[in-house]
């Protein structure tokens, strides 16, 4: 009996030790910065995509964006997930083809399914305010690298 015991022992001793091994590895729970890119080669000047587009005003108005800029919502600034602070996006509602030139300072939207995130003023430019919500043709004019 005893000698069971022992066998179930080390096989608990290996498992922990497995365990922990696996925790303290970072691979599985490194944070990943709010503003770092995967692949920075995903973007390229030119490029065009699609997808919906909200904004966001007074509630952040004068608050610090990721970036470290504090925010304007008269500014013509917008937020998206990946491409780098600085960036300069042409942005066209497919619903009324207005068009609004802005600079990316923030990170957002954290809303399934929109792919942007306008400042209160961008959002004006191009009939978005009483929706809230439209679909847009986003277009990089120019690619900043952070």
């Amino acid at each position: 009996m005893t000698n069971l015991f022992k066998l179930h022992g080390i096989s608990l001793i290996i498992y922990l030790c497995f365990c922990c091994s696996c925790a303290a590895d970072n691979r599985f729970s490194r944070p990943v910065k709010a503003d770092s890119i995967d692949n920075p080669n995903t973007y390229r000047e030119g490029q065009t995509f699609t997808g919906i587009s909200s904004y966001y005003g007074k509630d952040f108005h004068g608050r610090p964006t990721a970036s470290g800029e504090i925010y304007n919502m008269y500014a013509f600034t917008a937020a998206h997930k990946e491409l780098p602070f600085g960036t300069v996006l042409l942005v066209k509602n497919i619903s009324n083809s207005k068009t609004v030139q802005v600079k990316i300072n923030d990170r957002g939207p954290f809303v399934k399914d929109r792919i942007l995130d306008l400042s209160y003023a961008a959002a004006d430019k191009v009939d978005l305010i009483q929706s809230g919500i439209a679909p847009v043709e986003v277009t990089i004019l120019k690619l900043a690298s952070e």
